[in-house]
């Protein structure tokens, strides 16, 4: 009982605002900045106008801290935006091949994939942290996953299998579990150390040149400090190596989480597929997949010996600072630069606090688009799938039998299906099939219901598409642009399939599948 109570108030002192403050501050992300500013602070007491100068070194521990909330949500939107950017255009140009699965809640990510960007204070509330993507590619046979990480927005999981992910096999779920980690805090804080790093050297070596001057010594350490930055921080391998096998850690022990038993054998499986490999096509692939695969081993022989989750993340926690040896190398060589001025009394805070202003002002000046930009990445997407859901495949084929029925029957509803899916995708492989064949061949007479059956469907998906989510299909009857926009969204998408249709066709098409739309619904049988 003491031992419980003993780690309730370790707990709740950790979680305290000045524990929270002081683990800001010793946090290697920035920390030759932060130490610029605590050299000042701790020579500043001595200065003669204490008062004047404990003013001064206020005001500029405000900007720097401000300053660097502000750079880290640039990165993040940066990284991000990149990220759901791609996304956002093949969604935007195929959305009818993607339907949302499921949305996790914050809650659970928060208690069970390690996921707290809930608590970040310049989120989008609104904005869902992880979605999980259906996408029914049809190129694509074999199980694939993707993450579009974004760490202050909404970060998306492309499945392929249209399967809640408690519902997969368990090496389909380790994989899952694996792009999880993506988009989890620390796995984002791997992706983007490398710039926090380069942009944390540049600022340290600005205030502290504005601080106390660049003399000879200075100069040899700032040069030192930004070499050391650009060389580690334009590491690809090194970044991809610790994220790739974090992301195994987190995957094996979220299983381990549901069942122990499972995951010890999750990762016995992986670590014989991952030995069984002896040929990688670059040299990062190779070494990538050593280290991951001492991960997996060290993992492996952790859940054995009976250690938790808990265990191994404060052990990786332990490493992740221990590889940044370059951070307090560079606090060290900033410290022999800045202490004897420092001691001498001889440094300006007016001009620290010019700089720290300047990058404050410049930091907010990139930070408004970018955050506008990446939630108009997240309202695009957000309306893309909702338009995406609206479209259901059983009332497109009953509409197909209203507007066509001899198509229908002579295709097949087998093929009809084929038909559906294919019109939703988009892909090549559909496309190849819809080629004709020669006039004499024995499916040549069936290619016209065929075409016909395509453009119906390319009709209604477009009508969904330009009608959104009000579902109001009354208002083309009345709104002529748009039922142009209707007509030259299925064109386009006829020329993405090979095929050719007069636009007056088309029109005579989408006013039968508007009929069929807004016909009132027979009540069913009374029971």
């Amino acid at each position: 009982m003491m031992e419980s109570a003993t780690a309730r108030l370790v707990h709740a002192a950790r979680e305290s605002a000045p524990a929270k403050f002081f683990l800001a501050l010793i946090d290697a992300d920035f920390l030759e900045v932060k130490f610029v500013v605590m050299l000042a602070f701790v020579f500043g007491w001595h200065s003669r106008a204490w008062w004047l100068t404990l003013t001064g070194l206020l005001l500029l521990a405000a900007l720097t801290a401000a300053t660097l909330a502000f750079i880290v949500n640039i990165i993040g939107y940066w990284e991000g935006g990149k990220a759901v950017r791609e996304l956002t255009k093949t969604i935007a140009l195929r959305r009818s091949r993607f339907r949302r699965i499921e949305v996790v809640s914050d809650d659970e990510l928060q208690l069970f994939f390690n996921y707290s960007h809930s608590d970040f204070p310049f989120r989008d509330k609104d904005a869902p942290i992880l979605v999980t993507v259906y996408d029914f590619d049809a190129e694509v046979r074999s199980f694939r996953v993707q993450c579009f990480f974004n760490i202050w927005e909404t970060s998306y999981v492309i499945l392929n299998v249209k399967k809640p992910v408690s519902e997969l096999k368990p090496l389909q779920r380790f994989i899952v579990y694996h792009e999880y980690s993506h988009g989890s805090l620390d796995g984002g804080r791997l992706w983007i150390w490398p710039i926090v790093h380069v942009s944390s050297a540049i600022g340290s070596v600005l205030l502290a040149a504005a601080l106390v001057g660049l003399s000879w010594t200075g100069a040899v350490c700032a040069a030192t400090v930004l070499a050391t930055a650009l060389f580690l921080g334009s590491s690809k391998i090194r970044r991809t190596k610790e994220a790739e096998a974090y992301a195994d850690t987190y995957a094996a022990w979220v299983i381990w989480k549901q069942n122990p038993h499972e995951a010890v054998g999750v990762l016995a499986r992986s670590i014989e597929d991952l030995s069984g490999r002896t040929s990688f096509p670059t040299r990062e692939e190779k070494l990538t997949a050593a280290h991951r695969l001492a991960s997996l081993r060290r993992e492996r022989e952790a859940m054995l010996a009976g250690e938790t989750w808990d265990d191994r993340h404060k052990i990786w926690v332990r490493q992740i600072y221990a590889w940044r040896w370059y951070v307090y190398l560079n606090c060290a060589l900033i410290a022999l630069w800045c202490i004897p001025p420092f001691w001498a009394n001889d440094f300006s805070l007016l001009h620290a606090n010019a700089i720290g202003g300047a990058a404050f002002l410049a930091a907010l000046a990139l930070w408004y688009p970018l955050t506008y930009q990446g939630r108009e990445f997240g309202r695009w997407m957000k309306y893309h799938l909702e338009v995406a859901d609206m479209i259901d495949d059983r009332q497109i084929l009953a509409m197909l039998e209203d507007v066509a029925p001899n198509s229908v029957e002579i295709v097949g509803e087998e093929e009809t299906d084929l038909i559906i899916s294919g019109t939703h995708s988009l892909e090549p492989d559909f496309a190849r099939r819809l080629v004709p064949g020669d006039p004499g061949g024995a499916n040549f007479p069936n290619f016209g219901h065929v075409q016909d059956l395509v453009t119906y469907c390319a009709t209604a998906y477009s009508i969904y598409e330009i009608t959104g989510k009000t579902g109001d299909f009354l208002d083309f009857f009345l709104d002529h642009d748009r039922k142009l926009k209707v007509v030259q969204r299925v064109i386009e998408k006829l020329r993405v399939l090979g095929l050719k249709r007069p636009a007056d066709e088309i029109q005579v098409m989408l006013d039968r599948v508007l009929d069929y739309l807004t016909r009132p619904r027979a009540a069913p049988p009374p029971t």
